[in-house]
């Protein structure tokens, strides 16, 4: 029997830590004596070197815990699928259920007719150019009230 627990490695982030713990222990050893040596000669430079050496510890701890998940989730599309899901349009949906009846219909696993599936597509076709032209018709109604107002507001004005 095995002890080992399984476990998946996807987010593994020790080994980053580890570097991360390392880096911070490297800066610090090497940036202090250096801001004592500096501190004698000038208060700037002192101020500047505790600076970096804030910079420095902080931006590669930050860098190697967040590089690597960000490098994953570009590899995988599909943990960005998950992360971010956006709601499809009308016509999208509507595309979307076409293209599926048809594969259904190639696949085999809907019993309906080709021809049924067709007169159903153009029935939708035909609902959405019913929908485009009464969208068409609004927005030229709501351009004759803009221009209406506009005329409106030149003859009020002295």
């Amino acid at each position: 029997k095995s002890l080992r627990r399984k476990i998946e490695l996807d987010f593994s982030e020790s080994q980053f830590l580890f570097i991360a713990m390392i880096c911070t222990i490297q800066v610090t050893f090497i940036g202090i004596p250096l801001n004592y040596i500096v501190a004698d000669t000038n208060n700037s430079a002192s101020c500047f070197m505790s600076i970096i050496i804030i910079f420095v510890s902080c931006a590669a701890n930050l860098l190697l815990i967040f590089v690597p998940k960000i490098k994953y989730c570009h590899e995988n599309r599909s943990v960005r699928g998950i992360m971010i899901q956006k709601k499809p349009s009308k016509v999208t949906e509507t595309f979307l259920k076409l293209t599926h009846d048809v594969q259904e219909v190639s696949v085999g696993s809907n019993m309906r007719s080709s021809s049924h599936i067709q007169d159903e597509h153009v029935n939708q076709i035909k609902k959405l150019e019913k929908l485009n032209e009464s969208k068409d018709t609004e927005i030229a109604d709501l351009k004759m009230k803009n221009l209406d107002l506009e005329n409106t507001i030149q003859r009020s004005k002295p």
